[in-house]
């Protein structure tokens, strides 16, 4: 039994990494797409004044 404890912390263990490292990525996608879409909504903004 000690060793299939063993290997189950050790799969949960693994699981929370990923799933951390998902959280992060997630999140920088997310900040990455509102930069672009701020960077493409000042873009349209100073080619429609013209």
């Amino acid at each position: 039994m000690a060793v299939l404890q063993r290997i189950l912390s050790f799969i949960w263990g693994i699981l929370l990494a990923v799933g951390k490292l998902l959280c992060l990525t997630a999140r920088l996608v997310m900040s990455l797409f509102l930069l672009v879409l701020q960077l493409v909504l000042v873009i349209f903004h100073a080619g429609s004044s013209t």
